[in-house]
């Protein structure tokens, strides 16, 4: 977080402690920020400091990293998903890949039956990666080519001829 938005949020501060019955749009056309940011910030500090949180650990604001860590995807979505792209539905002449295995998969009764959340086509990618039926690239090797030896080849260029 840079220097200019602590600074405008103790500016806000400030100011609404000098002016408490200005509105937001005063407050956000001093400051030159929309009435939505001004909203936003004046019910952290009027929440913050009724729990009595000190204005210097508020003015840094809030962390966005995860609160919760992220759903599971349930045991048998996983086995659906293997078994899909190994046995493709009848009428798919080729091997599904996510989209299409997504799409099999909101059809399917007994996940329909469980109410069991359905991956997105990432989750899918990330499940066939990992269990290898998504093929990595090998890494290329690099073979040089053997240079002639000196005066021994030339090369121009007729491009002014």
């Amino acid at each position: 977080m840079t220097l200019s938005y602590y600074a405008a949020r103790a500016n806000l501060y400030q100011l609404w402690q000098q002016h408490p019955d200005w509105q937001h749009a005063t407050l956000a056309a001093a400051l030159g920020c929309s009435k939505g940011w001004v909203k936003k910030w004046l019910r952290r500090f009027r929440e913050e400091r009724a729990a009595g949180v000190p204005l210097a650990d508020i003015l840094p604001g809030h962390s966005r990293a995860r609160k919760q860590a992220p759903i599971k995807t349930h045991a048998l979505v996983v086995e659906q998903v293997l078994a899909l792209r190994d046995q493709p539905p009848e009428g798919l002449r080729r091997v599904p890949g996510q989209e299409a295995i997504r799409y099999s998969l909101e059809r399917d009764p007994s996940l329909q039956f469980f109410q069991i959340p359905l991956p997105s086509c990432k989750t899918i990618y990330r499940i066939l990666k990992a269990h290898d039926r998504i093929p990595t690239r090998g890494k290329r090797l690099h073979q040089p080519l053997e240079l002639p030896a000196p005066m021994t080849c030339w090369q121009l260029d007729f491009k002014d001829v």
